[in-house]
C-alpha cells in the first residue's frame, strides 16, 4: 500500500508539472466519444481501480486511432506499469508517447519517466542519455529539478569524472533558483538531489585544477549563461584559460562574467583578475557618451537612464562593472538645437558609442549628426522612424511591436483564442497598436470581428462607451479585447461596461497598464487581464533580481523602465566590446550580431531595421494582484 500511495503522489505531480505546449496535429480529430472514453478510463485512474483503468487506456488507443489523447494513454499505462515496479513495460509505454508525433505537454514527462525507468533498472548510461534528449525548454522547473537530479545519481553510479558529472549539478542550481517557493512539491518525490548537495558538487568542480578549457566548453554554456549557473561556468572557464596563458579569451570571458555577474561569489577574484589580464594585454579604456535630458522638465527621465547606466559600469557600490568604460555625459537639457554640436564634442573625445537621446524633440538630429561622423548611436526614443536614418542609428525601447507579438502568440498560441475585438484611442499611438494587433492576428489565423475608437476626453468617451455594441449575439462570439491605452483609461473603459453589463470578458493590454492603480479603477472586472511587460519587480529572473537589489542599495530608490533601458544599453556596448569590437566601425558591427542578448528587459534581438526586438513577459490581474501569468 505504502508503494502505491507513494506512486500516486508521483503520477499527481508529473501531471501537473508541464507546461502547456504549443498546438500539434493528429491523424484522428477528438469526438464525443473518443472524449467520453477518455473521461471514463479517468475516472476508473481517479478511483484507483488500476488494473481496469489501464485495461480502459489499452482499448482507447486501439479503437479511437491517432488522436490527441492517444500519447496520453500511453503515458497513463506507463504510469500504472511504472507503480507496480514494472519499469521495462513502463520504459515502452513511455516511449510510445513521445515517439510519434511531439508533443510540449507529453513529451517531457513520458521522456523523463523513460529515463527514470532505466535509472530503476540500473541501466544508468541509458538513463543519461534519455535524459540528456529531453527538450528543456518545454519542462516546468520542477521537472527538471527530477530530469537534473536523476541524471547527477545516473552519472554518479557510473562513476564519472567531476568534469561530466558537473553539468547536471549546474542546471540543478537554476532549477532551484526557479523553484525556491516550490520546493515543498519536491518532498512527495524520492531521487531529489538537494540544493546543498548541487553546490557542493559545482564548488568541487570549481576547486579541482586539473579541469581544461576544452572540458568545459564541452558544457552546454549557452544553457547557463544569464542564469546562476553561468556565474560558476563563465568563471571557470576564464580562470582555467588564464592558468592555460590564453589571455585574450580569458580576458573576454572575464568581461562577460563581471558584467552578467556582479554579486557572485567570485566576482572579486574575477576583477584582480581581469585587472591583471588587461595589464599584460595592454587594454585600455573605452569612452562611451551619454546624451540625456539633466536639466530642465524632463531631467528625470534623463537622471533615471543615467542611474541605469551607471549601475551598469560599477560606478556607486554595490553596483558592480568592468572597470574599463568611461562614462561621458553631456545634457541636452531637452532641446534640439545644441544635439548636434554635443555630438561633435563627443567625437573629439574619442568615445567609441553613444547612448540617447530619450525624448522625440532631439532625436533625430542626433541621429543624423552621429550617422554623418561614423558614430554608432542608441537611441531611446519612441520615434520609430529613427532607426531608418542610417546604418550607425540603432534603437532600444520597448516598442509596439513587440508588445502585440508578445500579446498575439499568447493569446492565439497558447490559449486557442481566434476572434477579437479591438478597442483603441483616435490618436497616432492608438492607430498603430491598432494596425499592428490587426496584422498580428491574422499572421496567426485569428479573426478581428468588430474595432471601435474613442476619444481621449473622458465626458465623451463615457457616451461613446454606451454606443458601442459588446453583445456576441449581434456582432458575434469573441474571444477577448484589446485596450492599448493608458492604466487609467483603460480601467476606467472596463468597469464602466463592467457596470454597464458587459462582464467576463478577457482584456488585452499594453506595458502602461502596468500600474497598481489598474485594478483600484478596474475593479473586479479587470479581474483575468493579460498584457507584456518589459521590466517587472517581482520577476523571478535572476539578472532582474540581482538589478533591483543593487540599484535600491546604490540609489535608495526602486528602478524603473527607464533605468532598466539605460542598464541594458551600456550592458550591450559592453557585449560589443567582449566581443573584440573596439573602434565605432567594428562596435556597429557587433550590435548588430545581437541576438537574444540576456537583459533585465528580456531577450533582445536588434532586428535588421536596428531595433531592438524583445520577448515580453506577460502579467496578469489575479485576486486583485499584478503577477507574472503562469507558464
Amino acid at each position: 500500500m505504502k508503494k502505491y500511495f507513494f506512486g500516486i503522489l508521483i503520477f499527481i505531480f508529473f501531471v501537473s508539472c508541464a507546461k502547456e505546449g504549443a498546438k500539434v496535429k493528429y491523424p484522428t480529430e477528438l469526438s464525443p466519444e473518443i472524449n467520453q472514453a477518455w473521461k471514463d478510463a479517468e475516472a476508473l485512474t481517479a478511483a484507483k481501480h488500476y488494473n481496469d483503468a489501464d485495461k480502459a487506456y489499452e482499448i482507447f488507443i486501439n479503437t479511437y486511432g491517432y488522436n490527441s489523447l492517444t500519447d496520453s494513454a500511453y503515458f497513463k499505462r506507463g504510469e500504472i506499469s511504472f507503480l507496480r515496479g514494472d519499469y521495462d513495460k513502463a520504459l515502452g509505454f513511455y516511449k510510445a508517447a513521445y515517439s510519434r508525433v511531439y508533443s510540449p505537454s507529453v513529451a517531457p514527462k513520458a521522456r523523463f519517466k523513460a529515463g527514470y525507468s532505466l535509472y530503476r533498472m540500473a541501466r544508468f548510461e541509458d538513463a543519461e542519455k534519455e535524459l540528456s534528449g529531453i527538450h528543456r525548454k518545454d519542462a516546468s522547473a520542477i521537472l527538471l529539478t527530477r530530469i537534473d537530479s536523476i541524471g547527477a545519481l545516473a552519472s554518479k553510479h557510473l562513476n564519472e569524472p567531476e568534469y561530466e558529472t558537473v553539468r547536471w549539478h549546474l542546471f540543478l542550481l537554476d532549477d532551484y533558483a526557479e523553484v525556491y517557493s516550490k520546493t515543498d512539491e519536491l518532498t512527495k518525490a524520492s531521487d531529489v538531489v538537494a540544493e546543498d548537495e548541487s553546490i557542493e558538487g559545482v564548488r568541487k568542480w570549481m576547486n579541482d585544477k586539473s579541469i581544461t578549457s576544452a572540458q568545459i566548453k564541452k558544457l552546454p554554456l549557452d544553457q547557463y549563461r544569464g542564469k546562476k549557473s553561468g556565474g560558476y561556468a563563465l568563471f571557470k572557464l576564464a580562470e582555467t584559460l588564464n592558468m592555460e596563458g590564453n589571455l585574450k579569451e580569458s580576458t573576454k570571458e572575464l568581461k562577460a562574467y563581471v558584467m552578467a555577474y556582479p554579486k557572485h561569489e567570485y566576482y572579486s577574484k574575477a576583477t584582480a583578475l581581469l585587472n591583471e589580464d588587461q595589464k599584460r594585454t595592454g587594454e585600455g579604456v573605452v569612452k562611451v557618451g551619454l546624451l540625456l535630458p539633466l536639466t530642465g522638465k524632463y531631467a528625470l527621465y534623463g537622471e533615471s537612464v543615467l542611474h541605469g547606466v551607471e549601475c551598469a559600469v560599477g560606478v556607486f557600490e554595490p553596483c558592480k562593472g568592468t572597470g574599463n568604460i568611461q562614462l561621458i555625459t553631456r545634457d541636452t537639457g531637452g532641446s534640439a538645437e545644441s544635439v548636434a554640436q554635443l555630438i561633435d564634442e563627443l567625437k573629439k573625445l574619442d568615445v567609441v558609442a553613444i547612448i540617447g537621446p530619450i525624448l522625440s524633440v532631439t532625436a533625430e538630429n542626433a541621429a543624423k549628426e552621429a550617422e554623418r561622423l561614423g558614430i554608432p548611436l542608441i537611441s531611446l526614443s519612441q520615434r520609430t522612424d529613427i532607426p531608418a536614418i542610417g546604418d550607425f542609428i540603432f534603437r532600444n525601447t520597448v516598442t509596439s511591436e513587440s508588445q502585440v507579438n508578445a500579446l498575439v502568440d499568447y493569446a492565439i498560441g497558447r490559449r486557442k483564442f481566434k476572434r477579437f475585438v479591438v478597442l483603441y484611442p483616435k490618436n497616432n499611438k492608438g492607430k498603430e497598436y491598432n494596425q499592428l494587433f490587426q496584422d498580428g492576428v491574422k499572421a496567426l489565423g485569428g479573426k478581428i470581428i468588430a474595432t471601435y475608437s474613442y476619444s481621449s476626453n473622458r465626458v465623451e468617451l463615457a457616451s461613446e462607451l454606451m454606443n458601442m455594441n459588446f453583445d456576441p449575439k449581434s456582432i458575434g462570439a469573441y474571444d477577448a479585447v484589446f485596450i492599448p491605452d493608458s492604466f487609467s483609461v483603460a480601467g476606467y473603459i472596463v468597469s464602466t461596461l463592467g457596470i454597464n453589463g458587459t462582464q467576463g470578458i478577457q482584456w488585452l493590454g499594453v506595458s502602461r497598464w502596468n500600474d497598481p492603480k489598474l485594478v483600484s479603477i478596474g475593479g473586479e472586472y479587470i479581474e483575468g487581464a493579460v498584457f507584456p511587460e518589459a521590466f517587472y519587480e517581482g520577476s523571478s529572473n535572476y539578472l532582474v533580481r540581482d538589478f533591483i537589489s543593487s540599484f535600491k542599495t546604490a540609489y535608495g530608490i526602486n528602478p524603473t523602465l527607464l533605468e532598466a533601458l539605460g542598464y541594458d544599453s551600456i550592458k550591450i556596448i559592453q557585449e560589443a566590446i567582449r566581443q573584440g569590437a573596439i573602434k565605432r566601425d567594428s562596435i556597429r558591427d557587433a550590435l548588430l550580431k545581437i541576438n537574444h542578448f540576456e537583459g533585465v528587459t528580456g531577450k533582445m534581438t536588434f532586428n535588421s531595421s536596428r531595433d531592438a526586438v524583445r520577448e515580453l513577459p506577460l502579467l496578469t490581474v489575479t485576486n486583485g494582484e499584478i503577477v507574472p501569468v503562469a507558464k
